[in-house]
């Protein structure tokens, strides 16, 4: 079984896992493998530990396990080729039986019972997060008890209205805004607005710097350039497929790679248009675009690392 065969049987009959990327899934499914595997570790170590306290507690059955004991090393001692020696562990499995189904019932049992459960916990928490908002204030990654709260103080005129939503990761951003890269760093976010407006004037009536973009502390961007080696990267960026950085795929003296690059949020819970665009220029300012200077908005792709991650769409 493959993979992506593996993914798709365990995404089967959960709703949550719909809406997410084959990469998503991996991730969400990895996780859950994880979690699977150190439940029943702990589960392995509990029985050991009752197996440790009941030889204490009831010293007539150790002679049953020096039996199990003897009788194993006893058949593997005469046993001097491999054949013999796989005989002779056939042989002692009758008596290892109860040891085994030990093993074999805890994985099965950690397998059976957990696996759409932590599949689907992981998959939720992906997928979305809800929020709350108030005309006071507005709760992000809320529970059932938050909302329970808010809805107590309808009554007594404390709030005006309540409101709960999904905050879903857009697919597209800032489609209808054009714009050309170039070597200028911008230190002034009103300045690099001006900028934008007086490029074309379709951007007059679709540039709105102050709404927000992204509902994230930190995103990755991703966006192809022309570059002499790792040398040349900034220290919050990597090449995405280091096979591209080959001596073979040197062109002019140059590789044609994509470029991931973190960034975080001055505010430490969103970009607005203006803040994410000014850092995607500054991001790229002065790099070897080839023929591509024209943005073309983004578009979201697969998560890096378990953040979202934006393709920088670059035209000619």
């Amino acid at each position: 079984m493959t993979e992506e065969e593996r993914v798709k049987k365990w995404s089967r009959g959960i709703s949550e896992m719909d809406e997410l990327s084959m990469e998503e899934k991996k991730m969400v499914c990895h996780q859950a493998a994880m979690q699977m595997v150190v439940l029943w570790g702990a589960l392995e170590l509990m029985v050991i530990g009752f197996l440790v306290w009941a030889a204490f507690q009831y010293p007539e059955i150790i002679p049953s396990f020096n039996r199990i004991t003897d009788l194993v090393n006893s058949n593997i001692e005469h046993s001097g080729t491999r054949a013999k020696r796989i005989g002779a562990i056939i042989v002692s499995l009758p008596a290892l039986l109860p040891l085994i189904a030990t093993v074999l019932i805890s994985m099965i049992g950690v397998f059976a019972g957990c696996r759409k459960y932590l599949v689907r916990r992981a998959a939720g928490k992906l997928s979305h997060q809800w929020r709350m908002e108030t005309d006071l204030k507005m709760t992000r990654g809320i529970a059932f008890a938050d909302v329970k709260q808010g809805m107590e103080l309808l009554p007594d005129d404390k709030i005006q209205y309540l409101g709960v939503s999904p905050e879903k990761v857009p697919k597209e951003l800032l489609k209808n805004v054009y714009w050309m890269f170039n070597e200028i760093i911008y230190v002034s976010a009103d300045t690099f607005s001006h900028d934008v407006v007086e490029y074309i004037e379709d951007n007059q009536k679709n540039w709105h710097p102050g709404e927000m973009a992204v509902e994230a502390e930190k995103i990755y961007i991703i966006f192809e350039a022309f570059i002499i080696g790792k040398e040349a990267l900034l220290a919050n960026e990597y090449v995405t497929d280091i096979s591209t950085l080959e001596e073979k795929c040197k062109i002019d003296g140059l590789f044609q790679t994509d470029i991931a690059a973190l960034l975080f949020a001055d505010n430490g819970e969103y970009f607005t248009n203006e803040e994410l665009l000014m850092k995607i220029h500054n991001q790229i300012a002065g790099k070897n675009l080839g023929n591509h200077m024209f943005f073309e908005g983004l578009e979201r792709c697969n998560p890096l690392e378990g953040i979202s991650c934006y393709c920088v769409l670059l035209g000619s």
